[in-house]
């Protein structure tokens, strides 16, 4: 039986360690102190005032913090499969406390990279990491992105959850299979609440002979319902089931701050989603999305 022997550590390396544990446990009891701490305001907040005084206190927080965090500045959300890491929903977001704006990117747009060359945008996370997907990205839009918020899709369906689903008008019958990525739709036409893994199904399905254009669409009407019922006093109940959520499956750039400055802004704002203006084209016989004033390649 091999035995292995430990190295003894040096002195600046048990404190190195010292302080690493140090701020693990830091940041624990912060995260803790956080859901439950929440929990504990919110619930005060409806018992002394109603849910009245809740929305006006997520109303004011953006401008209680700082007048100018976050306002107006853009913010790229990557939603990413499990297995290969790819995106299949990509959008930038921001408000100004008065209109929320959404601008949906399609995975097929035609990127055009010093290094890697004509690639699609889906792939421009697991390539180049989140600053360089920042700077291309802001290259195709015309405007700058000043963050990003990576969300693993497992979030969507665990979010979903926690408030209950959504209601969505299926439009037709939806049955797909995709063993290598784990992706299962099943799905009938109608009206109906849809959550977990239904729900990300639905924002995921292409074969409707509409490929992302369709996706996108389907996309807006579950932004639409979600930005309804995320921001409603009803559903800040749900916050520290969706911290937790959001601890394990999003990766970003947003200080907690942050996040509560953006959801103060968005709070009361009107929702305006646009899709990036542009063409389908094909390429070396892939198709890809041109976005208008993008060079053709030959």
């Amino acid at each position: 039986m091999k035995t292995t022997v430990r190295r003894r550590l040096t002195n600046a390396e048990r404190v190195a360690k010292r302080k690493k544990d140090k701020l693990k446990r830091r940041k624990n009891a912060l995260l803790t102190l956080l859901v439950f701490g929440s929990g504990i305001l919110f619930g005060t907040l409806i018992a002394r005032g109603g849910i009245g005084k809740v929305e006006q206190k997520l109303k004011n927080a953006a401008y209680d913090l700082d007048p100018t965090l976050l306002n107006s500045q853009q913010v790229l959300v990557l939603g990413t499969d499990q297995s290969s890491g790819s995106t299949d929903v990509m959008f930038t977001v921001s408000s100004d406390g008065s209109t929320t704006h959404i601008e949906q990117i399609p995975r097929d747009t035609l990127v055009d990279n010093e290094k890697y060359g004509i690639i699609k945008a889906n792939s421009l996370y697991t390539l180049m990491g989140p600053e360089k997907t920042e700077a291309e990205i802001s290259k195709i839009i015309g405007k700058k992105v000043d963050h990003f918020a990576r969300v693993n899709l497992n979030a969507i369906r665990m979010a979903s959850d926690a408030i209950d689903g959504v209601e969505i008008k299926v439009p037709t019958r939806m049955h797909y299979d995709d063993y290598s990525q784990k992706l299962h739709i099943d799905l009938y036409p109608g009206r109906q609440m849809l959550k977990g893994t239904a729900l990300e199904g639905y924002i995921r399905y292409r074969n409707d002979g509409l490929g992302d254009i369709g996706r996108l669409e389907r996309q807006q009407q579950v932004y639409r319902a979600l930005f309804q019922k995320l921001l409603s006093a009803n559903s800040l109940i749900h916050l520290p089931g969706l911290i937790e959520v959001f601890k394990d499956d999003v990766k970003t750039d947003l200080s907690p701050i942050e996040v509560g400055a953006l959801l103060g802004l968005m709070k009361g704002s009107k929702l305006s989603i646009h899709q990036l203006k542009g063409e389908p084209i094909m390429y070396k016989g892939l198709s890809y999305w041109l976005a208008a004033g993008s060079i053709h390649p030959r």
